[in-house]
């Protein structure tokens, strides 16, 4: 708030601006599709007329990652994704989905995940 009281309003830092204070969030969207945050299944689960669960030691380990709604906010705001974020370096956003893919116990095809995540230079 300025000395007369007034609000002052920015849009995102460090991201392109399309118009006003709309940020153009492409990259932001396709560096998190990258690290493809989607349930991967076992071909033998994918074969099992079962539902595969999951235990609850497990779900707790979940606790405060799935509640992102990908508002860039974290990024934008990291000095690290600012230098580097149309390079090497995916972003917390990104990273904290791979961190959740490595919590869950039905996914099974960490490997990509894994791989990924440390060619960034990010301990798990």
């Amino acid at each position: 708030m300025t000395s007369d009281r007034r609000v002052q309003v920015y849009p995102l830092p460090h991201m392109p601006i399309i118009k006003d204070l709309v940020p153009d969030l492409s990259l932001f969207y396709e560096q998190h599709a990258s690290v493809k945050p989607w349930l991967h299944l076992t071909p033998e689960q994918e074969a099992s007329k079962t539902e595969t669960l999951q235990t609850i030691e497990h779900r707790k380990g979940l606790d405060g990652l799935y509640e992102c709604v990908l508002c860039a906010c974290c990024s934008t705001s990291c000095p690290s994704y600012w230098w580097l974020g149309d390079e090497e370096y995916l972003g917390p956003a990104a990273l904290l989905q791979v961190r959740d893919s490595l919590s869950l116990s039905l996914s099974l095809s960490l490997s990509l995940n894994l791989s990924l995540s440390l060619s960034c230079g990010v301990v798990i």
